[in-house]
């Protein structure tokens, strides 16, 4: 009678043949090996379960032999998955074999899913806050002549800006004024 992780597949032979890796036989005296299922493997031949692909992991085919490290932009929170998820937006990663991906940061956006930077805010634009997929235009009376910023500048007084996103304020003509910072439009004298 063959053991666990062998079978005999021709009546009458004397000799039993080891599972294949990929392939297993959990009881006794059987005909033939059952393949692993997705997410998991059998790495050795003579084997009687499959292991199941760890997270940060994963294996789409049956019968496998391994498993495949999520690759960067990807992650996989839990064991025996046949796929690896793709990053969220608002979020990143940047190595292989994940079990999750990593927040932006402040000043920072991603409105991609898979993706493996969050690139900075560019000028004009801004995000207070982590995880976000948009960088938002600078409010009116506002501006930002840098990238990742979290707040934009209020304009000073006697500056204004009447537009959103923009990267400087503009000086008020002569006989005009803005007597308070952050103002969008100048005023008579």
């Amino acid at each position: 009678a063959c053991a666990i992780g062998s079978v005999q597949p021709a009546n009458g032979k004397s000799v039993c043949d080891l599972c294949v890796a990929g392939r297993v036989q959990p009881a006794v005296q059987q005909l033939t090996c059952d393949e692993c299922s997705q997410g998991s493997f059998a790495n050795v031949t003579g084997m009687s379960i499959c292991y199941s692909c760890p997270p940060g992991q994963s294996q789409i085919a049956v019968g496998a032999s391994f498993c495949t490290e999520c690759q960067a932009g990807e992650f996989n929170p839990s064991p025996s998955q046949a796929v690896c998820k793709q990053c969220d937006q608002g979020t990143y990663s940047d190595i292989n074999a994940t079990t999750s991906c990593t927040p932006c940061s402040p000043g920072s956006a991603q409105s991609s899913t898979g993706k493996t930077t969050c690139p900075l805010c560019v000028e004009g634009k801004y995000v207070t806050i982590a995880n976000q997929a948009q960088c938002l235009l600078c409010d009116p009376g506002t501006f930002g002549n840098e990238t990742g910023l979290t707040v934009c500048f209020g304009c000073v007084a006697g500056e204004v800006q009447p537009s959103p996103g923009k990267t400087n304020c503009t000086a008020c003509d002569l006989g005009e004024y803005s007597p308070l910072p952050r103002e969008t439009v100048c005023k008579l004298c």
